[in-house]
Order: C-alpha cells, then sequence, then structure tokens
C-alpha cells in the first residue's frame, strides 16, 4: 500500500500540495468561482510531525510518502492514521473516501461456558454488524490461520 500526505487548502475540494513547500498563496477554480487562500506551513509541518509521531511506521521522508509491503503493517498503520482525527482524510483510490471497520472487541462477544462432566463447553460469538456474526468455531479457525493482530 503506498500512502503519501498532502495538503488541501480549500476545505471543499482544489489542488493538492505537500505540507510546507510550494506556495503560500494558493489561487484555484472550484465550482466555477476564482478562489484565494494562504497557506501556514507551520501547522502544515506541525500535522506532518504528529502524523510521524503517531505512526512508527511512517519515517521522516522528504516527499512525505511510503510504500508499506507487509499487509499487517499497512492495516495498522491505517488505524492509527484514522485515530489522528479530523485533520486526516483518509482516501483511496485517487479521490475515494476509506474508512476502516470499528475495532471489535468483548462487548460485541458472547460467551456461555458451562461443566459437561468433567470437562467445560464453551460457545460464543462474535457480532460484526447486524447482518453478521462469527461463531466460536470459527474465530478459533480464523484465529489459527492468522500469524498476527488481524
Amino acid at each position: 500500500m503506498q500512502i503519501e500526505i498532502l495538503v488541501q487548502p480549500f476545505s471543499t475540494g482544489g489542488p493538492l500540495y505537500k505540507p510546507g513547500a510550494g506556495g503560500i498563496t494558493v489561487l484555484a477554480e472550484i465550482d466555477g468561482k476564482q478562489l484565494q487562500t494562504s497557506r501556514d506551513f507551520k501547522l502544515e509541518k506541525k500535522h506532518l510531525k504528529q502524523v510521524l509521531n503517531e505512526c512508527p511506521k511512517l519515517y521522516a521522508d522528504k516527499d512525505a510518502k511510503w510504500l508499506l509491503d507487509e499487509p499487517e503493517a499497512a492495516l495498522d498503520t491505517l488505524l492509527q492514521l484514522q485515530a489522528l482525527g479530523d485533520f486526516a482524510l483518509l482516501e483511496w483510490p485517487k479521490g475515494k473516501k476509506i474508512q476502516i471497520s470499528r475495532e471489535l472487541g468483548l462487548s460485541q462477544a458472547q460467551f456461555s461456558v458451562r461443566k459437561e462432566k468433567d470437562w467445560f463447553s464453551v460457545e460464543g460469538n462474535l457480532q460484526i454488524d447486524e447482518q453478521e456474526v462469527l461463531d466460536m468455531q470459527r474465530l478459533m479457525n480464523l484465529l489459527n490461520s492468522s500469524p498476527g493482530r488481524f
């Protein structure tokens, strides 16, 4: 997965720039209107630094561009980027928004343990969404076949 950090000075679209590079004054035609704005290089660099601090797989790079070839690292980085808040908008591919589905935890799981003779019996499921529920056997198979967190 390729990740590139770009700045879009106009909230309604317009051109993209590398953080802290290019002109301070930006002109663009958006929806038939000529618009002008000034970029805040200090804020752009602050946000870039925050991204680099929160996403360990993204190291300082003059082009603010990275290639993550391992799926585990890519998914983990996407979760970290999504957690950054409103200033970080994830788009994929070229203009289409992407969002990682929510992380599931114990609040979406149901388990029951019963004693059967000298053994314990465990049943359970995980509610993915309104339509999809994974039973305990399927979850165990998925966990065994996955070497990492995802």
